[in-house]
This record gives structure tokens, C-alpha cells and sequence, in this order.
């Protein structure tokens, strides 16, 4: 649920604001969808769902987010960003592991199912197969989303060469970063003082490995864990009504 509203709010930010409708929205609608499997047939809609929908769906989004992550914007900026956030730096197990081990176990994984895939059916009766095509119309709909994103960006939301179309489309947008001016100020001067080799390289240790903790008290989050307590931090009107979204 999280994800979907996060995902219409950041698409359309002046949903922001509306976030508890939006919420709702996705509430009244997912109940109804759900509806189906409370008929007598809702056994057959959970068999579908079970097997066209969550092995396929949720193998392909978690091996696209690694490509994005550890490819398009590049594992070595995901790990400065981490670095610079926490103070520690990240071993290079979670980086081998981000950049190789990861994407191959899911896309081993993704294969397999395809490989090993055969037609549902419940109590020994087979599913008819205009029931088994739905199932991969609902498996389809949800995996078709990423690709066809990219292709409307590619079409109409960029301009120029297919090249330069293609680049800015697998780098991140220039409007990328925190949220708050003071953090953003701050993470621009982190990445300036330690630039990468190459995004898909691990960045090593930072230039000054007590960058974090001498701007501990600008580059945290909204709250801090303090001796087991919460202390709030200092924050404008404006600034509060970001992290409120």
C-alpha cells in the first residue's frame, strides 16, 4: 500500500497534500478488486493470483529496482549516499552484492519460474485456458509498467538524439536529491569532496571520516535516536511540511 501511494505522490506532486484521500482511494479500490475473492469462484481467483501474480510480479520489480539502483544510478553513488548518511563505510560484501550477486539470484530465479511454469489448477481440475490467459494478462499488466515507463520517456519525455534520450534516461534527473535545501547543500559538498571513479566502483572510505559526525546535527533525519530517546530536531514551517509528505 505504501508503495503505490509513494509512487502516485511522487509522480504527481500536488497529490502530496491529499495524501490521506489518496490513501483511501487505494483502500476503497483494492476492496473492491478483493470482493472477487469472496464469491464461490474466489478460490479459483486466489489460485490465479497466487500463481501468475506474486512469483512473477515480485521477482521482475525487486530485479528492476537492482538494475536501477545498482546500474542506472550506479551502485558507487548508492554507496556514497549511504556512507555519507551513516558515517560507516559500506563493506564491499554489500557491494559485490548489489552489483552482481543479487541480479543474478533474482534473474536465476525469474528464468526458472518461466522454465517451470504450468497451468493452474485447484483439486486436481485445470483451470480453462481463457482463465489461464487472464493470469498472465494480471501477471503482464503488473510487469509491463517499468518497461513502458521507460519507453514514454523515451518518446515523449526527453528530447534530442536517441542517445542523449537514452542517456538521461538511465542517469539520474538534476533535480535528484534531498529534500531540504540545508541537506541538499550538504550532500552536494560530500559528493564534491569525494568525487567517484566511476559510478559502478565502490567510492572507498570518505576524504574526511568524520564528515558525518562533525554535521551530525544537519545531515540526520527528521528525529535522531539519542541514549535511547528521541530528540527533535530544529526545523522550519517549511521544512516541517516536507517531511510531513
Amino acid at each position: 500500500m505504501e508503495s503505490m501511494v509513494l509512487t502516485v505522490t511522487d509522480a504527481f506532486p500536488r497529490l502530496r497534500h491529499s495524501r490521506t484521500w489518496v490513501t483511501l482511494a487505494f483502500c476503497v479500490g483494492l476492496c473492491l478488486v478483493a470482493l472477487s475473492c469472496c464469491t464461490k469462484g474466489g478460490m479459483y481467483v486466489i489460485q490465479l493470483l497466487d500463481t501468475y501474480c506474486a512469483p512473477y510480479t515480485f521477482i521482475f520489480v525487486g530485479l528492476c529496482e537492482m538494475l536501477v539502483f545498482g546500474y542506472s544510478y550506479g551502485v558507487g553513488r548508492l554507496i556514497r549516499d549511504i556512507q555519507m548518511m551513516t558515517g560507516k563505510v559500506v563493506p564491499y560484501f554489500w557491494y559485490v552484492t548489489w552489483l552482481a550477486i543479487t541480479p543474478s539470484v533474482l534473474a536465476f530465479i525469474f528464468v526458472n519460474i518461466f522454465a517451470r511454469s504450468s497451468p493452474v489448477s485447484y483439486r486436481g481440475v485445470e483451470l480453462p485456458a481463457w482463465a489461464q490467459a487472464l493470469g498472465w494478462v494480471i501477471a503482464g499488466t503488473s510487469m509491463l509498467t517499468a518497461p513502458l515507463y521507460a519507453l514514454s520517456f523515451l518518446v515523449c519525455g526527453s528530447s534530442g538524439s536517441f542517445h542523449k534520450r537514452l542517456s538521461t534516461g538511465l542517469g539520474p534527473s538534476d533535480d535528484w536529491g534531498p529534500g531540504l535545501e540545508r541537506f541538499r547543500t550538504l550532500w552536494a559538498e560530500y559528493c564534491s569532496r569525494n568525487p567517484l571513479r566511476h559510478r559502478l566502483l565502490h567510492p572507498g572510505p570518505p576524504v574526511d571520516q568524520c564528515y558525518q559526525l562533525k554535521h551530525v546535527d544537519n545531515a540526520e533525519p527528521c528525529e535522531r535516536l539519542i541514549n535511547e530517546g528521541t530528540e527533535q530536531l530544529p526545523f522550519t514551517p517549511e521544512e516541517v511540511k516536507i517531511c510531513q509528505v
